[in-house]
């Protein structure tokens, strides 16, 4: 990595880096500040205002230009939250060393996960869905989980949707896992329940996959094909995205 040398502290820095600080971060007996609330991942300020110790800044270095990916309340139209998100990728593997056969891909964001795979015998949908909350990637704070078929993009909500309404019976297709592993900011969080320290929840595991035993039986789902799509969309193509 290239380097250069801090303008305070004189330790190496990444001489790309988009922005960095350099100051110091002075004990309690110095004095504290109230900070907060900030907004969290779950698109609420949370976490309430505190003292919190100091830091002190002396120097702001930047690139020219510099890029910061900051994380914007859910209300914002477009927002960037979680687009980089690596947890997607913890979950997928954590299931995968269960031996969660089929997976095909995952799509994980504050309080959901979404995982499609193609189902190899009954139970395994729900051994997916249950199986991502019992890795430390798919666990915290997760309030719902939702398993669709192979033919389901996990990260496109209007498929996800479509299947949830389509694919099952809802009153055999959730089920509820009590005393899961949630935290402090949780909004949903009952008063009494913060207070005492007891950071549990719940979450609804929602199976929106074929039923195994007549996922063949199952009416076809109604598609385009590859050529009249080419034909349309050389016709109509430039109306149709404008």
């Amino acid at each position: 990595m290239e380097v250069t040398k801090g303008l305070y502290t004189g330790l190496p820095v990444p001489a790309t880096g988009e922005i960095i600080l350099e100051g110091e971060m002075l004990p309690p007996e110095a004095g504290t500040e109230v900070e907060g609330p900030f907004g969290e991942a779950s698109g609420y300020y949370g976490g309430g205002a505190r003292p919190s110790a100091v830091t002190k800044i002396h120097a702001i270095l930047h690139r020219n230009d510099p890029i910061v990916i900051g994380d914007p309340p859910l209300i914002v139209e477009g927002s960037g939250q979680n687009v980089l998100y690596s947890r997607s990728i913890d979950v997928r593997e954590e299931l995968e060393g269960l031996g969660v056969p089929g997976i095909k891909g995952v799509n994980h964001k504050y309080s959901r996960s979404f995982i499609s795979l193609e189902q190899s015998y009954p139970g395994h949908a729900m051994r997916a869905g249950l199986g991502s909350l019992g890795g430390g990637s798919g666990a915290y704070h997760v309030k719902l989980v939702v398993v669709v078929d192979e033919d389901v993009n996990p990260h496109n909500m209007k498929e996800i949707l479509w299947a949830m309404a389509t694919r099952c019976d809802p009153e055999k297709a959730i089920s509820i896992c009590k005393g899961t592993w949630s935290y402090a900011i949780d909004p949903g969080l009952p008063p009494e329940k913060r207070a005492a320290g007891d950071y549990t929840t719940s979450v609804a595991v929602f199976n929106a996959c074929k039923p195994f035993h007549r996922k063949d039986s199952v009416p076809s789902v109604l598609k385009i094909g590859d050529e009249s799509r080419k034909i349309y969309e050389a016709k109509w193509g430039k109306i149709l995205n404008s």
